[in-house]
């Protein structure tokens, strides 16, 4: 088992160097909140959205995941604001839309975070469990042309193309916007994923997994995820302390399995 995750990193640490991440020009920023924010809003009316369902599409890297995609921050009433801040207060306003108590405003976080560690021991045998598989799904997202593969029970996406309810479709993102998301999408005609994008999605969904992002140096297997916070498992040629995976990935928890080089996360 050690020596495929041995071999897996010396191939991950040839394919991956040298690689860089596109910057948005910082000169042309604008921020586009207050738009899609009333555009979500609509959608909760137009679809009579529960709260459940609202928390289903903000997961990270979701069809509403308003997070800067550049990891800069935002000003909102003139404090700057992080990704994950912006993530809490795209959050406040659905749950005052939603009519939530604020006493429980963030018993959805407190759960979702209990049972993460409730359940880490669980989570790290799985990964020993099915290291061969993991390992080779990886090493074909990091061979592939894409970075961001999402298996949702309701939607698919790789990069910025979502699958759902049998259509293609992608936002029309403003040239000098900073998120990924918008107020309005573009449906594709004559298009399909890769048969190599359905396979790597095919074996998200088989092991029960959200999804995969491929940063820097690092790809994140995502177990699951709620509004910024995410867990699982990482998988890195380098040392922790030399991982850059920017500020969609903040760690509170990041340990070696079992020193296999495989990592089970927790961000923020």
């Amino acid at each position: 088992m050690r020596n495929s995750v041995t071999f897996f990193i010396l191939c991950f640490s040839m394919i991956t160097l040298g690689r860089s991440s596109n910057k948005i020009n910082q000169t042309t920023r604008k921020n586009y909140l207050d738009e899609i924010i009333k555009f979500h809003l609509e959608d909760v009316e137009k679809n009579k959205y529960t709260f459940d369902e609202y928390l289903e599409l903000t997961k990270p890297y979701g069809i509403w995941d308003v997070r800067p995609r550049d990891g800069n921050g935002v000003n909102i009433g003139g404090k700057i604001a992080n990704p994950g801040e912006v993530s809490h207060y795209h959050y406040g306003i659905f749950c005052a839309h939603f009519k939530i108590p604020q006493e429980n405003v963030y018993q959805p976080v407190e759960n979702f975070l209990e049972q993460v560690h409730y359940k880490e021991a669980i989570y790290k045998e799985s990964a020993l469990r099915y290291v061969n598989q993991l390992t080779s799904m990886t090493m074909k997202i990091v061979n592939s042309n894409h970075n961001i593969f999402i298996a949702h029970k309701r939607f698919q996406r790789v990069d910025d193309i979502f699958f759902e309810n049998g259509e293609y479709w992608k936002y029309d993102i403003p040239q000098n916007s900073i998120y990924a998301v918008s107020n309005k999408r573009g449906f594709l005609k004559d298009i399909s994923f890769s048969k190599e994008d359905k396979e790597i999605l095919k074996e998200l969904e088989n092991l029960r997994l959200y999804g995969a992002v491929h940063q820097n140096n690092a790809v994140f297997i995502i177990v699951d995820g709620l509004l910024n916070y995410s867990y699982g498992y990482m998988f890195s040629p380098l040392a922790p302390e030399l991982i850059r995976t920017g500020p969609l990935f903040n760690f509170q928890v990041l340990e070696n399995i079992e020193n296999t080089g495989i990592y089970f996360y927790l961000s923020n």
